[in-house]
């Protein structure tokens, strides 16, 4: 088998994908950066809110903390509950066993 014969290669359509690609990466850098100078200014004027007045810091850390005490003391609660019904369920058994063998 010979191989003297010049191989033809055809180039890959592009169809614009490397433009298409390009833009799209430009644009998606310029959406990033947008996105951190407003989170950088909500920061700043969460900050100076908060540092001149200390009372609303207060009043948000005072509801998170309320929020997470009323969800995980719910939690609690119903797990609570779950286990000492479980305890007398189980102790329930136990006695209803013993009686039931005593006679």
């Amino acid at each position: 088998m010979s191989t003297d014969q010049p191989q033809q290669t055809t180039p890959e359509p592009s169809h614009g994908l490397r433009e298409t690609a390009r833009e799209l990466a430009g644009d998606s850098k310029a959406a990033i950066e947008a996105a951190e100078a407003a989170i950088t200014r909500a920061t700043e004027a969460t900050r100076s809110t908060l540092i001149k007045q200390p009372s609303t810091g207060a009043a948000i850390a005072g509801a998170v903390g309320v929020t997470a005490a009323v969800a995980f003391g719910a939690v609690e609660a119903v797990l609570g509950g779950a286990v000492a019904y479980a305890a007398y369920r189980l102790l329930r058994r136990r006695k209803e066993h013993r009686e039931r063998a005593a006679h």
